[in-house]
């Protein structure tokens, strides 16, 4: 007999890191499809964190995910973004770098090895544990 489970499989989250540090894990609305607006909305949490923890002075480098390249949210950026920060456009963002891309190549792996040291109960334990792993980070 096979049982489903009663929580949903995982959880959306973001974050940025750089050599300065890290931001707060954001765990994305269960169910809430990533739009433009959504991530913008996203954006005025993190881009403040990004913006104390570096003085302003970064360089902000997203994936290719349709939210990310949407007008609307490079105008965002181009409003919100310090004036001594920079956004890498798309067109130079650089193919599959583990050097560029820590997140995607280590970070989200690392994370997931702390989330899974123990069994998860429910999708509360599992956003518990996220937060608890991040920290770890």
């Amino acid at each position: 007999m096979c049982e489903k489970a009663t929580f949903p499989r995982g959880i959306l989250v973001s974050a940025a890191v750089s050599k300065l540090g890290k931001t707060s894990i954001y765990l994305i609305d269960q169910g809430v499809s990533i739009d433009a607006e959504y991530y913008c909305g996203l954006m005025s949490e993190m881009i403040p964190e990004m913006t104390a923890q570096s003085g302003g002075d970064f360089t902000f480098q997203q994936d290719g995910a349709r939210a990310h390249t949407a007008r609307h949210t490079l105008a965002y950026f181009a409003e919100h973004l310090p004036e001594t920060a920079s956004l890498l456009e798309p067109d130079n963002w650089p193919p599959c770098s583990p050097d560029l891309n820590p997140m995607d190549y280590a970070v989200w792996g690392q994370l997931g090895r702390l989330v899974y040291k123990v069994k998860i109960r429910d999708i509360e334990h599992l956003a518990d544990r996220i937060g608890e792993a991040w920290a770890e980070l």
